[in-house]
């Protein structure tokens, strides 16, 4: 597993490891790998006790067949496309693509996630500790060949910054049309619930920081130096959204959720903008009003 193949003793070692075993889903089938500090100088900044260390971190896949045996394994160093866990179900990538299917042959998925720590100023980042976290998939009831097949990019792909922005760096047309339906879902939200009555409560709030109860869903907004920010929350998904003084566009500056979450977040607020008890809920949040005072002071 490079990088992270260094011995101690003439031993590939671990300091801490965890093992779970989950059931394999559409999610996993369009999972990114979070890789950090592979190859550039990007790396993760040690808080509390790793205070002067910094860390790399790399995710691989494994497809593993009824006697044990590894069918397939995906690295994603170097890769120039994007690549998902479902492709890990293909044994052999070529330069067109991947060929060789193995999920009628898988019996098990293994997710791995290993992270390494060396002392910051170190420029051979010789490992001070290696960290691993294993998790065993299963196969769903469908099997995993059926998953595969039918798991669906708009219904399972993890939106965050970092996935989007790689899918929209690798020209991925799935993740294009998303990026549209996103847009979509905050102008929506800009005509059914901001400029109907949201911006005249916050135009009335001292430091125009506010917070609501929407049914299930947490909302906090606040107007600083122009810029009007709303913070949806519920149990699956979390959102920005953001618009200008005078602006009549609303976008979504961060998300967390897959699109269909992030649809049902947005379409519950709008619907429950709709009662008065809603709208009543929604006024003046000291706490709001606290935290960007206290940004605003820095």
């Amino acid at each position: 597993m490079p990088p992270f193949h260094s011995k101690k003793d003439g031993y590939i070692y671990v300091d801490d490891l965890k093992i779970k075993v989950e059931k394999a889903d559409g999610e996993l089938m369009f999972r990114l790998a979070h890789n950090v500090g592979m190859g550039d100088n990007v790396q993760f900044v040690g808080m509390g006790a790793r205070q002067g260390q910094a860390g790399r971190q790399a995710e691989y896949i494994y497809a593993i067949g009824q006697n044990d045996e590894i069918l397939s394994m995906l690295d994603w160093v170097g890769q120039d496309r994007l690549v998902f866990g479902k492709d890990v179900f293909w044994s052999v990538q070529t330069a067109r693509g991947w060929k060789n299917p193995v999920s009628h042959l898988t019996s098990y998925l293994v997710w791995v996630t290993v992270n390494t720590w060396h002392d910051y100023e170190d420029e051979d980042k010789k490992v001070i500790d290696r960290t691993m976290e294993i998790t065993v998939y299963g196969p769903p009831k469908c099997g995993f060949e059926k998953l595969d097949s039918e798991s669906r990019f708009d219904d399972h792909f993890w939106l965050s910054t970092r996935t989007l922005t790689a899918g929209l760096l690798h020209q991925n047309h799935d993740a294009i049309a998303i990026q549209g339906r996103l847009a979509e879902l905050a102008q929506l939200f800009y005509d059914s619930v901001y400029t109907q009555g949201m911006e005249d409560t916050l135009e009335k709030a001292e430091w125009k920081g506010c917070s609501g109860q929407f049914d299930d869903i947490q909302v906090q907004a606040v107007y600083s130096m122009r810029r009007v920010g709303v913070c949806l929350t519920d149990a699956n998904a979390t959102i920005e959204l953001h618009t200008l003084d005078g602006s009549k566009d609303m976008y979504m500056g961060s998300y967390n959720g897959t699109l269909p979450q992030i649809r049902h977040l947005v379409m519950a607020a709008v619907k429950a903008w709709e009662t008065e008890e809603v709208k009543a809920s929604f006024g003046r949040d000291e706490e709001v009003i606290s935290f960007f005072q206290a940004l605003q002071q820095k």
